[in-house]
């Protein structure tokens, strides 16, 4: 999160808009690249609860030798891919105007290289996720994160304007936190045996058969982000790529904070589903969707007043525009982040063909949409914040929920009263709560947004808990708080 903060602001006002959209468009083209992996860490963490469940030592070896085998292969791809991208920057930038081709290979040449040996190195976080150690897996991450904040400002300190100073020291960061992880996990889980001759075909295309699945479906959530960056870029240019990318910032913060929370629901819905327990399930997925729109409301409902003057902060004048794009893609993302709990609890029963499909055919007219918006209308970059939302409200909201409560039978009605009906009524007391705190005045640089802030959390708190929570809720929060305060 500090990241996604305070770098943005440091790194465009040293290297330029232009500059920060060309490596927000690299970044996105080796995204694509990265897809060779055809899912395969998702289906290892599927896989590995199963087998630690049966306590298959034997399947378990080559289960693991067999997966990093594959990511190993694939990072060699991605580099190979990367040596031939160098030799057509045109593919990635509109044109000449964005920057020398020189420097622009040299970036991608760093960091696709990079993005090649993160493959292997991705082993480790499928290891603490499928062993479930998320607290030890955040500590570690959070060490990374803070070695790559300190990584960029230093070289952006010794080399001042150099955009590839600041390529190298986030491609390090990632470097020194994917190699601790993967480091750390092999030492300690012990059941970690990994040797060439348990590398399995049998056991690649199994793998690949259930990977290949959620690579697809990966590669339509894409088609929401990544590609609208690609697409910007070789149609307005790369300083509009960071004006969508700035609006997107704070929306990707809320999502990954979300969905590394509901990540933990794979490996726990594939280990109930072995156990047998479909009751459960239903459970799961009541709580997780109502947890996840509570969660992805308390910022989107913050913003709609303060929006604005957050972004002129935090950015200085003239982002406007990124102001608005942050609240387009947040509504969006609202049911998106309330589903998520779901959407992991189907790649851990490994249902995913109709989800995958959906969001294919959601993935294709987003761009397709927002393409028509910007050259029928001229709205711009906003075409794609609009598409956005329209698209992903859609999905998330009725097609989507429809399916999860047909996959776990959950009625309808039962689904939409336990689920969704507290967030919505919160949302209706907590957005008039939020322009109240907003006319208070106290919105005067960053202490002022922070006590408002404060302010309209407390409030926020106060109305779930009245309003949202049930007597299940309550008893869950006792018995969490009663758990903590024992541990300290």
């Amino acid at each position: 999160m500090a990241i996604g903060i305070i770098l943005p602001p440091y790194v465009v006002g040293q290297i330029g808009r232009s500059e920060y959209g060309t490596v927000i468009l690299i970044s996105s083209f080796l995204a694509f690249m990265q897809m060779v992996q055809i899912g395969t860490p998702q289906a290892l963490n599927r896989f590995i609860p199963r087998e630690l469940e049966r306590g298959d030592k034997e399947s378990l070896r080559r289960l693991l030798s067999t997966g990093l085998a594959m990511l190993c292969a694939f990072g060699l791809v991605v580099a190979i891919g990367t040596i031939l991208l160098t030799h057509h920057p045109a593919w990635i930038v509109k044109s000449s105007a964005d920057g020398p081709t020189r420097s622009i290979s040299i970036l991608i040449i760093i960091m696709g290289l990079a993005a090649s040996i993160d493959m292997p190195m991705s082993f480790g976080h499928v290891l603490f996720q499928a062993h479930e150690r998320y607290i030890l897996h955040s500590i570690l991450q959070t060490l990374g994160y803070i070695a790559r904040l300190l990584l960029v400002l230093l070289l952006l300190g010794l080399f001042p304007g150099k955009v590839l100073a600041y390529a190298v020291g986030t491609v390090a960061g990632n470097f020194i936190q994917s190699l601790g992880i993967f480091v750390i996990a092999i030492l300690l889980f012990r059941e970690v045996r990994l040797a060439v001759r348990e590398i399995s075909f049998s056991t690649m295309m199994k793998i690949g058969g259930f990977g290949l699945l959620t690579a697809v479906n990966t590669l339509a959530m894409m088609m929401f982000i990544q590609a609208d960056y690609i697409v910007i870029g070789k149609l307005i240019g790369s300083e509009e790529v960071t004006a969508f990318n700035l609006g997107v910032v704070w929306v990707l913060i809320v999502r990954t904070y979300i969905s590394a929370a509901m990540s933990v629901l794979t490996p726990s819905a594939s280990r109930t589903e072995t156990a047998g327990q479909p009751g459960i399930l239903r459970e799961m997925l009541i709580r997780s969707t109502k947890y996840g729109l509570l969660a992805s409301l308390l910022p989107l409902l913050f913003l709609v007043p303060f929006g604005k003057v957050v972004m002129e902060v935090w950015m200085g004048p003239g982002y406007g525009q990124s102001a608005q794009i942050m609240l387009f893609i947040l509504l969006g993302d609202i049911f998106a982040n309330g589903i998520s709990g779901g959407i992991s609890m189907l790649i851990g029963i490994g249902k995913l063909r109709f989800l995958t499909i959906a969001n294919l055919a959601a993935g294709i007219l987003n761009v397709t949409i927002a393409v028509i918006l910007m050259k029928t209308l001229s709205l711009g970059v906003m075409s794609f914040a609009y598409a956005y939302c329209g698209i992903f409200m859609i999905l998330n909201s009725i097609v989507l929920p429809m399916h999860l409560g047909r996959i776990f039978k959950v009625p309808v009605g039962q689904y939409f009263k336990k689920a969704w009906l507290g967030p919505i009524l919160t949302g209706l007391f907590a957005l008039p709560f939020g322009f109240f705190v907003y006319r208070m005045g106290l919105s005067h640089g960053w202490g002022g947004i922070l006590a408002s802030g404060a302010i309209f959390l407390i409030g926020y708190v106060i109305i779930v808990f009245v309003i949202a929570l049930d007597k299940y809720d309550k008893q869950l929060l006792r018995r969490v708080l009663v758990s903590r305060g024992q541990k300290a």
